[in-house]
């Protein structure tokens, strides 16, 4: 019988600066960040990315596109990434920000509370 990934007992409330730390490790598994505009889209993120869900890559690629596309979810990147609308510059999130994160290698899903993930024009 298979089981499904609790991801809620994964979250973990720190602030931005770990996932940064946790970012410039050289021997960090950590290769990226994806925000997300709330703390129970972190869960829905995760079971979407998660490789024990299976769903058709059809459906999870359109629902994936939605979220990006509502500004619910955004990679982050550096050197004008917030600037160009492809995502949230890391460097313009400060380190004592509180966050909520779920590390589900190779990324972190993070929600920063206040933060605005809405597609620049």
């Amino acid at each position: 019988m298979e089981t499904k990934m609790n991801h809620e007992a994964l979250v973990n409330a720190t602030d931005f600066g770990a996932i940064r730390r946790h970012l410039a490790r050289a021997k960090s598994p950590l290769r990226g960040v994806w925000f997300v505009a709330s703390e129970e889209l972190l869960f829905r993120v995760a079971a979407l990315l998660d490789d024990d869900g299976e769903p058709s890559s059809t459906l999870w690629r359109l629902q994936l596109e939605v979220l990006l596309q509502s500004g619910q979810l955004r990679p982050g990147g550096y050197l004008g990434s917030e600037r160009d609308g492809a995502g949230v510059d890391l460097e313009a999130v400060p380190e004592d920000d509180f966050c909520h994160a779920l590390y589900l290698p190779p990324v972190y899903l993070v929600h920063v509370p206040g933060l605005n993930l809405q597609l620049r024009k």
